[in-house]
């Protein structure tokens, strides 16, 4: 009995430990918070596709007159790159360990206006992504006479306007790779997430059948002990009313065989009658046969009369 509570009581408590280390643990901190990297990562690629069309709209806008549309459109560029300032932070600080080495010294190329000229640097992503939000939103304050000039000489525009060229030159060919290289990298956070969820799931199972198996051992093992305890009639009594009618007629045709065959051992006499009526049963079955099946007859062994001849 002791055993038998011990090993439920072990059950519970690796039970209860497995499901709180999956619940709040693994599926709450780690498996939210990579999914909702994923889902934030994602949304960086969009913005900055999105400014670029707003800029171009810009443009136009102010190619035709539109200063309404073009303050519309400052604007959206603005709250784009405010929502990529917060996200990008709120990143930084969610970063799993495994990713910290890709955000402060994994290089990422860029072209960047110096000095009237186009040159490159490589920067960490972690800068590489602060530098892009805080041009995106410096490209949306160009004052719309410049925007009017076509012309995009880095020696002759504003800062602003040299950061709108920055925003055209680096979205498509550096910042996408940039965002796709960090998507993939959470994507394989969360696949060695699934694969050790899987892991532990089956330990956990396998943990709990050896237990069961062992208190089910404990169980039969000790049942000798306790079976001379347990009250036979009534629990055959009961089990015999649960079941259904047919088998309790199997049931009552067994037994009841089985106590004719203990009776007739003790009475000699009664095992002679016994035998003679299932000899008597058994021909009388033979002639039931015989008369359905066109088999023994008793008048065919009866010879024909004999023939009448002369006197």
């Amino acid at each position: 009995n002791f055993r038998v509570r011990q090993g439920v009581v072990i059950l519970l408590l690796l039970a209860t430990a497995t499901f709180c280390i999956t619940d709040f643990y693994l599926f709450k901190a780690t498996a939210m918070k990579n999914l909702r990297l994923i889902d934030s990562t994602g949304l960086f690629s969009v913005y900055s596709v999105s400014a670029l069309y707003y800029y171009r709209n810009q443009l136009l806008a102010t190619r035709y007159g539109d200063l309404n549309a073009v303050k519309v459109l400052k604007q959206r560029v603005r709250d784009f790159s405010n929502r990529l300032r917060d996200q990008h932070y709120s990143n930084y600080q969610d970063i799993p360990p495994a990713l910290s080495d890709f955000y402060h010294r994994t290089p990422f190329l860029q072209l960047e206006p110096v000095n009237g000229k186009w040159r490159y640097f490589n920067h960490s992503y972690w800068y590489m992504g602060n530098d892009f939000v805080s041009r995106m939103a410096s490209a949306a304050a160009v004052p719309p006479e410049e925007l009017a000039d076509p012309s995009f000489e880095l020696a002759s525009i504003s800062s602003q306007k040299r950061n709108m060229a920055y925003m055209f030159e680096n979205t498509f060919r550096y910042m996408l790779p940039a965002f796709a290289a960090v998507l993939s990298l959470y994507e394989e956070q969360v696949n060695s997430f699934g694969f050790f969820v899987r892991t532990l799931v089956i330990c956990n199972c396998v943990l709990n059948s050896i237990l069961i198996s062992i208190l089910c051992w404990t169980i039969f093992s000790a049942f000798q002990k306790f079976a001379h305890k347990l009250n036979h009639p009534y629990k055959c009594s009961c089990f015999a009313l649960y079941v259904p009618r047919e088998t309790s007629k199997c049931f009552y045709k067994f037994y009841q065989s089985q106590e004719t065959e203990m009776l007739l051992m003790d009475d000699e006499d009664a095992q002679h009658r016994q035998l003679e009526q299932d000899l008597l049963e058994q021909h009388n079955g033979e002639l039931n046969q015989g008369d359905y099946d066109g088999g023994f007859e008793p008048w065919n062994d009866i010879p024909p009369p004999p023939a009448e001849g002369p006197a």
